[in-house]
């Protein structure tokens, strides 16, 4: 129930966001779905690197681009402006990469 909560509210995230058409209605409910992947966002969309997913959302979300803190990843940020946390955060064996992990927050307290 609450992944499907949370995949509506990315939805609405991106859509809110969206330069087009096509990245309201077909690109965000895709970011949203791979979203809930086990690996890194950019690579569970088929992508080569982390500065191919950055493109991509300079050009077809611009002002959430801007949002952004470069140092964050894509999947903690979209997941933070949600209020939530990724599921596959809980599993990941790179969150020392992440920008202000809250599951090694929690896990040091």
């Amino acid at each position: 129930m609450q992944q499907k909560i949370d995949f509506e509210k990315l939805v609405e995230l991106l859509s809110k966001y969206a330069q087009n058409e096509f990245a309201k209605g077909v690109l965000s409910r895709y970011i949203a779905t791979k979203a809930f992947e086990a690996g890194h966002l950019y690579s569970d969309m088929g992508l080569d690197s982390r500065m191919e997913l950055n493109k991509l959302m300079a050009a077809n979300y611009p002002l959430l681009w801007a949002m952004r803190p470069k140092e964050k990843r894509w999947k903690k940020f979209l997941f933070d402006e949600i209020g939530s946390v990724a599921p596959a955060c809980y599993g990941c064996q790179d969150v020392g990469n992440c920008f202000k992990c809250d599951i090694l927050e929690v896990a040091n307290c």
